[in-house]
């Protein structure tokens, strides 16, 4: 990707600090202003460098909703390239289209891939099983729609972060399960795998204050369905993780999460489904948003490009 644009530092404290301030001015205890404060933490780290690139909205219509979608491709993209559907984070109950320009602009152009971006429903508003739904709709239709976005259909990878991540391993076991379209291949960056046990309130890694957030964000998006066909909630509690797509998962060191990482990566071995997995130490959840300002997230993105494109 080149020389990263406006480095300041690398020091992983600088960055949380930066986070702070940047949702300093809301009071997030109120939920709406715990949704506006994870946008203002991408605004706080815009894109330095200028990237062509064009971009088309198409969104999905369902008969119940629609799912706004957005396409990235260069503009001297190829009309058979390989496409990256890519889910935002958010716990799964912030978050929204906007928040991955930035990012979907350079998957696109550093990878020569076209990328899709998408909003599914938000928790608790849309409980589980919705915004999985809506992913696997996603997949189904830019599959169908190939000719119209410029990809070829039998290279289409499935990604995200955080509760994305999470999505993106739920969506190949539940496609596979209704014989839907067979992903490339599945990206996970910074994921959950067992949503259960936070909102169950038995993991015991990290802080007492991480532990309350991952209850909070996992209660709400489990809702009353969340015992009902748990592992396409908590893809570590499936029993059978064969025929599904190569994966990729990026995990933080610093990040508790990346235990399940570790181990959805050990058990996919096992069931034979080519997986790599990366821990970057001394890095926090969610940094590779600072890419162009600290030294530790580029090297964070670059992994994840080494990783997509090996």
């Amino acid at each position: 990707m080149g020389e990263p644009h406006g480095i300041v530092s690398a020091d992983v404290k600088a960055y949380e600090k930066a986070c702070k301030l940047a949702v300093a001015a809301l009071d997030r205890r109120a939920f709406d202003e715990r949704r506006e404060g994870y946008t203002e933490l991408f605004k706080a780290f815009p894109l330095t460098r200028p990237i062509e690139m064009k971009i088309t909205d198409a969104p999905v219509v369902r008969s119940t909703h629609s799912i706004p979608l957005r396409a990235f491709k260069r503009s001297d993209g190829r009309n058979d390239e390989a496409c990256l559907i890519y889910a935002h984070g958010g716990g799964f109950v912030s978050g929204n289209i906007d928040i991955c320009n930035s990012l979907a602009t350079e998957l696109a152009h550093d990878l020569g891939i076209t990328v899709v971006t998408f909003h599914y429903r938000l928790s608790p508003e849309n409980p589980f099983p919705a915004a999985l739904e809506d992913c696997c709709a996603v997949i189904e239709a830019v599959a169908l729609q190939a000719d119209r976005f410029g990809i070829d259909p039998g290279r289409i990878l499935f990604g995200g972060e955080s509760c994305g991540g999470n999505f993106a391993a739920a969506a190949a076991l539940l496609l596979r399960e209704r014989n839907g379209h067979r992903l490339s291949g599945q990206v996970a960056i910074n994921p959950v795998f067992n949503v259960h046990r936070w909102a169950d309130r038995t993991a015991r890694e990290g802080t007492e204050e991480f532990q309350n957030e991952m209850h909070y964000f996992t209660s709400n998006y489990l809702g009353p369905n969340g015992n009902r066909q748990k592992h396409y909630a908590s893809p570590l509690l499936a029993t059978d993780l064969a025929r599904l797509p190569p994966a990729f998962i990026w995990a933080a060191g610093l990040d508790p999460l990346h235990h399940e990482a570790v181990a959805l990566g050990d058990r996919l071995r096992e069931a034979g489904v080519p997986a790599r997995v990366r821990v970057k130490p001394g890095v926090v959840h969610g940094c590779i948003r600072a890419r162009h300002y600290y030294q530790f997230a580029a090297e964070a993105y670059q992994e994840v490009l080494d990783g997509r494109s090996a």
